[in-house]
């Protein structure tokens, strides 16, 4: 219970700024979607995205399994767990931080 206080008190502060400031309504969605194959995600984003004006946090079950602050298009080699993924825009506010729940089993 405590971890995941924490890690909704972590994303208060880390986008709460950011979605206070402008406005949900004012911001773009950002079309990606995400496949788990095995102990990897797959990061698909629309056509005329570029994954490299994103980052992305990744938050696992266990804190060590965390990765914070990247760019990628696949993540591999993941533990067994449950995951939440936030994809942001890297600069700017155009674009709402979309957050994605995952399961590797």
């Amino acid at each position: 219970m405590i971890r995941y206080s924490l890690l909704l008190f972590f994303l208060c502060i880390a986008f709460g700024p950011r979605l206070h400031a402008r406005g949900v309504d004012d911001c773009i969605e950002i079309k990606v979607e995400a496949r788990v194959s095995l102990d990897d995600i797959y990061l698909d984003f629309s056509p005329g995205l570029n994954y490299t004006d994103f980052k992305l946090f990744l938050f696992a079950d266990k804190r060590s399994d965390n990765r914070l602050d990247f760019t990628a298009k696949e993540i591999k080699n993941l533990p067994k767990g449950q995951y939440l993924l936030v994809v942001q825009e890297k600069s700017g506010d155009k674009f709402c931080p979309k957050k994605i729940n995952l399961k590797i089993e």
